[in-house]
């Protein structure tokens, strides 16, 4: 990242940190100086930088309390994805490919688009006469999800009136995923945007797989499915699976760290160093 670059990056983490900021205090009252002054010091002890201060700040005044062992969100951003995810990263944006991966039935793949080739789940080439009534042969509204994309943009739902091949075709490389229904008791939120569970996981250095944090999102009812813009996020408790009586406006890091964390300690993330 360029010397401009960073500087963007962190001033646009700090300017929306500091507004979040302004509503916690509008909402709980004046932060205590104390917990900030901690997230200052802790943003130069650990993490090099007091750049890294305004997410832990927020995170601190949510909680009432600070914590050791908060990542900040611009931290995680800028240092930590860079350093985890490398090319396998960006292989994992190809939606085709995540079924094979995992090498599970769990995905609702009922075909993809790949290259201008229109395959089966099973990675199957058919003709584009014989798309459609395989996507539609077990359910009557199909999801498209463009590779590349996440927090709800490039997704298209079709039915077999609006479903046709030139569409896939204009919209480009993804997969086409039977449209999940969701649980009758969650249409009291909204019928339309099916709800999804997030869940955040690492994997150690000994190849361990463990869930740190989860989430239900809820769409608004005007939203054809989630959006990260608009979604309403419900932290779920770890230990009981019940649900928080309040939801939020957010759904990142920042806000497993805040409602759920410290979600990371153990990782030692802040030994990674900026590229």
């Amino acid at each position: 990242m360029s010397k401009v670059a960073r500087f963007k990056f962190h001033r646009d983490h700090a300017m929306r940190a500091a507004r979040v900021l302004k509503l916690l205090e509008k909402h709980y009252g004046r932060a205590d100086p104390s917990i900030l002054n901690l997230a200052d010091t802790y943003a130069r002890d650990v993490f090099g930088d007091v750049l890294y201060a305004p997410w832990l700040r927020v995170y601190a005044v949510f909680s009432g309390t600070f914590k050791e062992g908060w990542i900040p969100d611009n931290y995680y951003g800028g240092v930590v994805v860079p350093s985890m995810k490398g090319w396998y990263g960006k292989i994992f944006a190809l939606k085709p490919l995540r079924r094979s991966i995992f090498d599970s039935d769990a995905f609702p793949d009922r075909a993809y688009f790949v290259n201008g080739l229109f395959l089966t789940a099973q990675n199957v080439v058919v003709s584009e006469r014989a798309i459609e009534d395989i996507v539609f042969r077990q359910s009557e509204k199909i999801v498209f999800k463009l590779d590349g994309t996440g927090q709800g943009k490039g997704v298209f739902i079709f039915d077999r009136s609006t479903f046709s091949v030139d569409a896939i075709k204009a919209l480009g490389n993804g997969v086409m995923q039977r449209f999940i229904r969701q649980h009758a008791w969650l249409d009291r939120f909204a019928s339309k945007p099916v709800a999804t569970l997030r869940f955040t996981t690492v994997v150690d250095d000994a190849g361990a797989i463990s869930i740190r944090a989860c989430f239900l999102r809820l769409g608004r009812a005007e939203d054809t499915h989630v959006h990260t813009a608009s979604e309403i996020c419900v932290p779920v408790d770890m230990s009981t699976g019940e649900l928080s009586r309040e939801g939020y406006l957010s759904n990142d890091v920042k806000f497993g760290e805040a409602t759920q964390g410290p979600c990371f300690s153990d990782l030692k993330w802040e030994r990674l160093k900026p590229a």
